[in-house]
C-alpha cells in the first residue's frame, strides 16, 4: 500500500478541564512545539514505572506516587486516576504504554484546532514531562497541587485557515469525543493538507479532483450534511425539528417534502464497505403511516434490498449519476470548493 496512505492524524484536545473559564492550552502547547495532557501530578516517566510494574493496573501505581496521593487527599476519588483514563493515556503513550493498543506512534501527525485554523505537526519522541514548565504545568484550582503536563515533542508545523479550505475541514475541530482520537474518517482530508502544503494547493487539488474522488473524502457528518442538500434540491425539504444527525432512533434527517406535502424520513450511512440496511429503520418507518417517503443514503449501498418498497435507496452511484447534471453538478462544485 502507499506510504502516504499509511500516515495517521491524532486530534490532541488540550483543554485543563479542572479551570473554569478560558482552559484550552492548544496555542501555548504549539508555540512550545508540544502536544499533551494532564490527568494528574504522576509525571511522564511515572507511567512508563507503572507499565512495568502493574501493566494491568497502571493507575493503582500512578495513585501512590507522592504528589498524586495529594492531589487525592484534597479532592477524594475525582483527584484518582481511573481505568477510563488509563485508556487515554495509553493512546496518547502509543508503543510506549508496550501492550499493543492503539496509540500515537512517532512520525505520526497531530491535529490541534485553533484560532480558526486547523494545526498539524509531526511526533518525534517519546513523552516527557518537565517539572520547571510554568506555562503547562498547572496548579489544580482546588487542591493547589500542580498536575504536570505530559508531552510528545512536535516538527514541521503546518497551519490552514479554516476560512479558505472546503467546508467539510470545519467538522474536524469537533470530531471525537475522547481527548486524544485518532481521526479516521478525516485521514485522507488531512492527507491532503500535507501533500499541498498550502490553502492554494489545497484548492488546485480539490478543483482537480473527480467527483468519485471528491465523495470519498466525506466522513459520516459532513455525508449527512450533504444528504440533507440532496433532500432540499429534489425534495424541495423542511427540517421540522430534529437537527441533522442528532442520534433520533432509526433516522438521521426528519422534515417534510414542500412539494409533495409527504413527511421525510431518512437514515445516512457513510461506512467503510456495504452492510445490512438497519433493521430499526425499517421497523420505524412502518409505525409511521402511508403519508411519508423514506430514504436510506448507503454510500456503499446495502447487501439486502429494503423489504419495505417505499424506500429509495441512495448510494455513490446514484449521487455521481445526479452530479453529472444540474442541479448536482452545481451542488457537488459549492460544496467541495470555495
Amino acid at each position: 500500500m502507499n506510504e502516504q496512505l499509511e500516515r495517521q492524524f491524532w486530534r490532541i484536545r488540550m483543554r485543563y478541564t479542572p479551570q473554569k473559564g478560558e482552559n484550552d492550552y492548544s496555542k501555548t502547547a504549539w508555540k512550545l512545539r508540544q502536544a499533551g495532557i494532564w490527568y494528574g501530578a504522576w509525571s511522564a516517566s511515572d507511567f512508563c514505572q507503572a507499565m512495568k510494574e502493574n501493566p494491568n493496573n497502571p493507575h493503582d501505581y500512578l495513585n501512590r506516587v507522592p504528589d498524586q496521593k495529594s492531589l487525592i487527599e484534597k479532592l477524594g476519588k475525582k483527584g484518582a486516576v481511573g481505568p477510563s483514563e488509563i485508556h487515554t493515556i495509553k493512546r496518547f503513550y502509543g508503543s510506549s504504554a508496550r501492550d499493543g493498543l492503539d496509540g500515537i506512534s512517532e512520525n505520526e501527525w497531530v491535529v490541534a484546532c485553533f484560532d480558526e485554523k486547523i494545526h498539524l505537526a509531526r511526533v518525534v519522541g517519546k513523552p516527557e514531562s518537565d517539572l520547571n514548565n510554568e506555562e503547562l504545568n498547572r496548579p489544580h484550582p482546588e487542591a493547589g497541587t500542580r498536575e504536570l503536563w505530559k508531552f510528545r515533542k512536535l516538527a514541521d508545523p503546518m497551519e490552514f485557515r479554516l476560512a479558505a479550505l472546503p467546508d467539510l475541514y470545519m467538522l474536524i475541530p469537533q470530531a471525537g469525543q475522547s481527548n486524544v482520537y485518532r481521526l479516521r474518517a478525516y485521514r485522507q482530508a488531512l492527507q491532503i493538507l500535507l501533500e499541498c502544503k498550502t490553502e492554494e494547493g489545497v484548492r488546485d487539488r480539490f478543483e482537480a479532483m473527480s467527483n468519485e474522488e471528491r465523495l470519498q473524502l466525506l466522513g459520516p457528518g459532513s455525508w449527512e450534511s450533504f444528504c440533507l442538500g440532496y433532500l432540499i434540491l429534489e425534495e424541495q425539504f423542511l427540517p421540522t425539528g430534529l437537527a441533522v444527525g442528532r442520534t433520533l432512533e432509526g433516522f438521521d434527517i426528519v422534515g417534510r417534502s414542500s412539494k409533495t406535502g409527504r413527511q421525510i424520513l431518512a437514515q445516512c450511512k457513510k461506512d467503510d464497505d456495504s452492510k445490512d440496511i438497519a433493521e430499526s429503520f425499517l421497523r420505524k418507518i412502518e409505525k409511521y403511516g402511508t403519508n411519508v417517503t423514506p430514504y436510506y443514503f448507503a454510500y456503499h449501498g446495502c447487501n439486502n434490498a429494503p423489504s419495505n418498497p417505499k424506500v429509495i435507496m441512495i448510494t455513490r452511484e446514484n449521487v455521481l449519476l445526479w452530479a453529472q447534471i444540474e442541479p448536482g453538478k452545481s451542488y457537488l462544485n459549492n460544496f467541495f470548493l470555495k
